[in-house]
């Protein structure tokens, strides 16, 4: 069964660059990567002031998966 959200437009979705600031901001935070790779997801977009989408997608970069699938297309 697909995800019924699957073609609305109305998810936010990170661009690359706020992606790669978190990322750069996280590994010069005191708290540092670990926290963004295994802080709770509210905590880590509380802290960064960002969408918690964009800790998803920061996670996925750091373990190597690349952009969300669901963006091709």
């Amino acid at each position: 069964m697909s995800d019924p959200h699957d073609d609305c437009r109305c998810h936010y979705r990170p661009s690359p660059e706020e992606v790669a600031d978190l990322i750069a901001r996280a590994k010069r935070h005191e708290l540092g990567i670990d926290f963004l790779r295994h802080g709770s997801q509210e905590s880590v977009a509380a802290v960064f002031g960002v969408h918690a989408f964009t800790v998803d997608a920061a996670r996925r970069e750091l373990a190597g998966g690349g952009p969300d699938p669901r963006e091709s297309g």
